[in-house]
Formats: structure tokens, C-alpha cells, sequence
């Protein structure tokens, strides 16, 4: 739905949102979400799974990432280099800025 926010939902571990998916089906929600899958075909790095996501990303209108366990440092890295149109919330709090070390 166009008027409601767009959130991504980055899966954990497993790549392809099958922990995610019954989630999104228990009740309704505030948010459009879109289960960006991982790709599976190969083993890559982090650095080469942000700029697959990124690709993925939305591009006509506001949209916030959430992401699970293992997508946590694709999401943080994203929000390092915010592309067009992702709306920032607050890091949790075990994230800190590399000056903070």
C-alpha cells in the first residue's frame, strides 16, 4: 500500500525471511514490509551483501530497515552511507561509532 510506510525487513541467519515471514502474517501492521531475501547461491562478504541490499533498496519513497541478527552489521553499514529516502531511527544500544572506541 502506497500510503503506508515502507519498512525492509533484512532476515537473520537462515537468508530467506522464514523466520520473519509467519511474523508478518500474525496481525496487521502500520508499515508495507519488504523481506529483502539474501542471496544464496554463493558465500559473500558483508561488503558484498550491503551493496546487493542496497540495489534492493526503495527508491520512490521513504522507508526505514529493520533487520535480524546476522543482517544487523548490512543494515548498520547501510545506515553508515544512508542512501536517498531511508529514515534513520535509534541505533540499539550496543552500537557504537568507531570514534567511540
Amino acid at each position: 500500500m502506497a500510503d503506508r510506510p515502507v519498512c525492509v525487513l533484512l532476515p537473520g541467519f537462515d537468508g530467506g525471511g522464514r523466520l520473519l515471514a509467519p511474523r508478518l502474517a500474525e496481525a496487521p501492521l502500520p508499515f508495507d514490509p519488504r523481506l529483502v531475501a539474501l542471496p544464496s547461491d554463493t558465500a559473500r562478504d558483508y561488503d558484498e551483501l550491503v551493496t546487493w541490499v542496497m540495489a534492493r533498496l526503495p527508491t520512490d519513497r521513504p522507508f526505514s530497515l529493520l533487520a535480524e541478527s546476522f543482517s544487523g552489521p548490512i543494515a548498520i553499514r547501510i545506515a553508515s552511507r544512508p542512501p536517498k529516502h531511508l529514515t534513520l531511527t535509534e541505533p540499539p544500544p550496543f552500537v557504537r561509532r568507531s570514534a567511540d572506541r
